[in-house]
C-alpha cells in the first residue's frame, strides 16, 4: 500500500488504525503484505525469480539434466549460469540477463566450468581454452589454444606457460583463491594460472577411479587458501560423498570428514550423491546432496561439512525425474522443510547461499547473520 492509499476512507476507527499503523511502521508501505518479500534469515530459504519465459537467459536456468555447466557468485551476490549455448547472469533481486558478447564463441564443443574473481571476471572453458570476460574487455583468451587439445588422459607437465599450453578439451575452471590464481581442472590435472603460468596442484594417477580419472570442473570447489574440492570421476559407480577428493594447497589428497548419519537425513552420508558444491571460505564445504539408492527414500539435501560434522543446512521436496516445476515458498521458511525441490548448483557469498539450475525459480538460503 503505498503513502496515499486508503485516501477516501472516510472517518472513525478505521482511519485512526490505518493512521496509526503508517506512523509506527514510519514507511511508505503499511500491511503485511505488501513490498517484496522479506530477505531469509538465518536458517530460511526462499525461492526467487521467474524463469518461465522464452528468453534464452531464463531457458538456460531452468533447462538441462544434470546441473549446468557452470555456476559461481560474484562480488555483487549475482550468479553466473552457463548451459549451453548461454552464459545468464541473475541479481540477487531475481532479474536475469544474457552475457551475449561471451557466448559468441560457443559453437563446437560445449563450454564448461565457471568462476567469478574478486574484480567481477567471470572465466569458463571451451574448446581447450580457458576464457575471460569483463564488460570493459569483453573476452579474451587466458590459457590454452584451441582445436591442439591433450588427451584426456595424457599426464600434464609440472609448469606450463599459459599461452601455449595444450589444455584438454573439457578443461574448466573451478575456482579462484584468495591471492587471484584460478584453479583449472583439465584431465587428470589441477592447475593453478597465475600471471600467464600455470603449475599444477594436483594430479590423478591414470587408471583411478576404475579408469576415469578426468576431474571436472562441473560442481566442484576452491577455498581461499587453494584446497579444491573434487567430485569422484563421471561414470563411477562410486559417485558419492565417500569418493569426493579434498585436495590441500599443497597437493595432498584426501577424502571428506564424514559422521555416519545424520538427523533429518536418510540413510548412511558416505552413500549420497553429491550434485554441487561450494567453499565456505573458512575451511568446510557445502554440498548439495541426493539420496537415489534404489529401494531407499528420495533425499534432497544441502549439507555443511567441516572438521568432520555435517550440519543440515536445507531439505527439499523431491520428485521421480528433472522436470521443472513452479515454487510459491516466495516468502523465507525453515530452510530444513523446504516445501519444493531445489535447483542443481549452488554458490555461497557473505552468508548467502544460491541454488539455481533445472528449475523455473532459483532459491536463497541465508547461513548467516540475521
Amino acid at each position: 500500500m503505498t503513502a496515499g492509499h486508503g485516501r477516501g476512507h472516510g472517518r472513525g476507527r478505521g482511519s485512526v488504525r490505518w493512521a496509526a499503523c503508517c506512523l509506527l511502521l514510519a514507511v511508505a508501505a503499511c500491511g503485511s503484505h505488501s513490498g517484496p518479500p522479506s530477505p531469509p534469515k538465518a536458517g530460511q530459504a526462499a525461492a526467487f525469480g521467474d524463469f518461465t519465459g522464452g528468453a534464452p537467459a531464463q531457458r538456460a536456468l531452468r533447462e538441462g539434466v544434470g546441473g549446468p555447466a557452470g555456476f559461481a557468485t560474484g562480488p555483487d551476490g549475482s550468479g553466473y549460469l552457463l548451459e549451453h549455448p548461454t552464459l545468464a547472469r541473475l541479481t540477487p533481486a531475481g532479474k536475469v540477463s544474457e552475457i551475449a558478447s561471451a557466448a559468441t564463441d560457443f559453437g563446437g564443443a560445449e563450454p564448461t566450468g565457471l568462476t567469478v574473481g574478486p574484480d567481477g571476471s567471470v572465466y569458463w572453458g571451451h574448446d581447450g581454452e580457458i576464457k575471460r570476460y569483463d564488460d570493459r574487455r569483453g573476452t579474451v583468451v587466458v590459457a590454452g589454444r584451441s582445436s591442439t587439445e591433450r588427451a584426456d588422459d595424457a599426464a600434464a607437465d609440472a609448469v606450463e606457460t599459459a599461452a601455449t599450453a595444450r589444455l584438454t578439451q573439457e578443461a574448466g575452471p573451478v575456482g579462484v583463491t584468495r591471492s587471484g590464481a584460478v584453479v583449472i581442472a583439465d584431465g587428470r590435472a589441477l592447475w593453478s594460472l597465475s600471471s600467464g603460468r600455470l603449475t599444477r596442484l594436483f594430479q590423478r594417477p591414470a587408471g583411478a577411479h576404475g579408469g576415469r580419472a578426468a576431474i571436472s570442473a562441473e560442481g566442484a570447489a576452491v577455498a581461499p587458501d587453494g584446497s579444491a574440492y573434487l567430485l569422484p570421476a563421471r561414470g563411477d559407480k562410486a559417485f558419492d560423498l565417500a569418493h569426493v577428493e579434498v585436495v590441500s594447497p599443497s597437493g595432498k589428497a584426501s577424502a571428506l570428514g564424514l559422521p555416519p548419519t545424520l538427523p533429518g537425513v536418510d540413510g548412511p552420508l558416505a552413500t549420497l550423491a553429491p550434485s554441487w558444491m561450494a567453499s565456505d571460505g573458512a575451511g568446510g564445504v557445502y554440498v548439495h546432496a541426493l539420496r537415489v539408492d534404489p529401494g531407499s527414500p528420495v533425499g534432497d539435501y544441502v549439507l555443511h561439512l567441516s572438521g568432520g560434522k555435517a550440519e543440515l543446512v536445507a531439505s527439499g521436496t523431491t520428485e521421480e525425474d528433472s522436470s521443472t516445476t513452479g515454487c510459491k515458498a516466495t516468502d523465507p521458511v525453515d530452510a530444513t522443510r523446504f516445501p519444493c525441490p531445489l535447483p542443481a548448483a549452488i554458490g555461497y557469498r557473505n552468508g548467502t547461499l544460491t541454488l539455481a539450475g533445472e528449475r523455473e525459480y532459483a532459491v536463497k538460503i541465508a547461513v548467516g547473520g540475521s
